[in-house]
């Protein structure tokens, strides 16, 4: 099934996108083809996103030039599909300390959305930002860290050299998908029928714009994209046939498959349940919530927790269709043990079976930042049965890493070359 379709026929709500057989033949297989296959995966993954960044510049083009409601809804929908394949390539920002550093600005969040543009009374930046009310699109010239430039300076090198983290904050972020998706829906002040932003349609009519903000606004958010296709472009060539983070997996498989392993548990364990869902459930920001302007995190935890699967089966299907299988962590951990590969199956269909009445909940009855704002009893029951799915899937990474004797392995945040 193409990813695609997978939206267009709304398999996030029904939970077809997990489909898990609790057994199979175990093919024979050497760690240095799993190893190699991971890789593969990693480069489909990021080609994928390219192709995804590329087709949401394409769609907010045509916004600019043409700003109809169609043409807005079609641009956020483009914003939603770039944000589903790069979820599910999550895992290799844990695996490999290159995909960490650079995803530094692909994914930096929460942000102080009025760095960028106007906010409501409501807003509540970082405290000691200087810059947390600057309201760039607003601005006839951009004086930044001591420097002062035109518009006609914007460009996805002016953003990535002198506007992201100004000030060296790293709440001011001008790169990435947060950024990208606050310009697209705006603040997330509960005005949307879902609670998230609800930017208005005249925001990026340049030809009616009573002043230049339509036009800085649109001429940044291109920029933007386009700095976000050049950064995941990046990430795509290291896992090429001559990529440097493809050369350092293939280089020591035993090291690898213990990395990947590691990044299995740390994105369950880590990334989903503590900087997440926990940190949902007991902190009091509500911007810390993921994808808070689209009110979309339900849909990246879920494609973050795809990605589990896609690793341990060794599988991926393309925006196009096509699937990408080869030699698994499956394969390597039923050759050794049989009985640990089916429950590590199982422990996967059962998270799929809970973040699917989680996904539905927050889609139909109470969005997930109003969950964690209530501590809405329902809610909290589904998120806490989630939780508890996904620390057995940490837990048997570690099984299975010991009984392949690659282990200890480390759950933790991303390894970093720096």
């Amino acid at each position: 099934m193409s990813l695609r379709h997978f939206l267009a026929s709304a398999a996030i709500a029904a939970g077809s996108f997990f489909v898990v057989p609790l057994s199979a033949m175990a093919q024979q297989v050497e760690p240095e083809e799993v190893v190699a296959h991971f890789a593969d995966l990693a480069l489909a993954t990021y080609k994928d996103a390219v192709s995804s960044a590329e087709t949401l510049k394409d769609d907010v083009s045509a916004l600019l030039r043409e700003p109809t409601q169609d043409n807005y809804d079609k641009a956020r929908e483009s914003w939603q599909t770039a944000r589903i394949v790069y979820k599910q390539a999550e895992l290799f920002r844990y695996a490999s300390a290159q995909m960490a550093d650079l995803s530094h600005r692909v994914d930096a969040h929460p942000i102080d959305e009025g760095f960028l543009d106007y906010v409501g009374n409501g807003y509540t930046p970082s405290p000691d930002n200087p810059y947390a009310r600057f309201d760039l699109i607003a601005q006839p010239e951009i004086s930044i860290n001591g420097e002062t430039f035109s518009w006609d300076d914007m460009s996805a090198d002016f953003i990535r050299d002198k506007l992201n983290f100004a000030g060296g904050n790293e709440h001011n972020v001008a790169a990435g998908f947060a950024a990208i998706e606050f310009l697209l829906w705006g603040e997330d002040n509960g005005e949307g029928e879902r609670g998230e932003g609800n930017r208005p349609l005249s925001d990026f009519d340049i030809a009616n714009c009573p002043d230049a903000s339509c036009n800085h606004r649109g001429t940044y958010l291109l920029s933007a994209i386009e700095l976000l296709a050049a950064d995941l472009s990046n990430m795509a060539n290291k896992w090429d046939v001559t990529g440097s983070a493809r050369a350092t997996f293939i280089e020591n498989p035993d090291q690898a498959l213990n990395h990947i392993l590691s990044a299995i548990g740390s994105v369950a364990d880590v990334e989903l349940v503590q900087n997440n869902f926990e940190a949902g459930l007991n902190g009091s920001d509500p911007q810390a919530e993921l994808d808070t302007f689209s009110d979309y995190g339900y849909a990246s935890h879920l494609l973050a927790a795809r990605g589990i699967l896609n690793t341990y089966l060794g599988e991926y299907y393309t925006l196009d269709g096509d699937a990408l299988e080869g030699a698994s962590l499956a394969d390597l951990v039923a050759g050794t043990d049989a009985d640990l590969d089916k429950e590590f199956r199982l422990a996967i269909s059962v998270t799929a079976v809970r973040m699917r009445a989680l996904i539905r909940y927050v889609r139909d009855d109470m969005p997930l930042d109003d969950v964690y704002a209530s501590k809405d009893p329902d809610g909290v029951e589904k998120i806490e049965e989630v939780v508890a799915a996904l620390h057995h899937e940490a837990d048997l990474a570690a099984k299975a890493a010991d009984a392949l004797g690659i282990g200890p392995v480390s759950f933790g945040p991303p390894m970093s070359t720096n």
